[in-house]
């Protein structure tokens, strides 16, 4: 069984936010699998980009905790249809992602509230430490 962490819950491990210190006690006392969408690396990577500060080396430390969910082209298929039709393209493919785990999927660990209602939508059990 694993998680599937999103770019806005990886973000709470580099930069202090709401939840940040429950988030980092919650990936520590894991015990299942926690992946991530290779597309979160590289999301994650622009936003430490735009803050203006050097995070990159806590990045990379922090982002090699986690296995990856390559985006294949079955993923971007999926993402292609995946409702709700107003879903942004990079949520689609984080939630086309969990569904290629299928029953290997627990749950997907966000922060964002409207990718959080997608992925019920969806089917797809929605935690977010500190929250739920």
């Amino acid at each position: 069984m694993a998680f599937v962490i999103d770019s806005s819950a990886i973000t709470k491990l580099i930069v202090e936010e709401q939840h940040s210190k429950v988030f980092w006690n919650w990936v520590n006392d894991c015990k299942s699998e926690l992946l991530i969408s290779e597309l979160a690396r590289t999301e994650v990577s622009r936003t430490i980009a735009r803050s203006n500060i050097d995070l990159h080396s806590q990045f990379n430390a922090i982002i090699d905790r986690f296995g990856i969910i390559r985006v294949s082209t079955q993923v971007l298929l999926i993402a292609a249809i995946i409702n709700p039709p107003s879903l942004r393209t990079l949520d689609a493919i984080h939630l086309a992602s969990c569904l290629m785990l299928g029953d290997d999927l627990t749950s997907f660990v966000t922060y964002d509230s409207a990718l959080a209602n997608a992925a019920q939508i969806n089917n797809i059990d929605v935690i977010a430490p500190g929250i739920t």
